[in-house]
């Protein structure tokens, strides 16, 4: 089951977020690994974090 974010931002909070001098990220909502990053020069840019089972796939061989 995947982590749950104790704030869920809606589209007008996204909007609302503010450019700063440096890169920075807020968690956007359930799941928690779905990520937005405000860059300096205004972009936003959604991630979604994942892991996967390679290092059990690795140590098999």
């Amino acid at each position: 089951m995947a982590n749950i974010s104790k704030a869920c931002l809606s589209d007008k909070d996204i909007e609302l977020l503010e450019m700063k001098d440096k890169r920075y990220f807020a968690v956007v909502g359930n799941p928690k690994e779905l990520e937005i990053y405000i860059n300096p020069k205004g972009s936003k840019v959604f991630q979604l974090l994942f892991m996967t089972n390679m290092a059990k796939n690795i140590n098999k061989n």
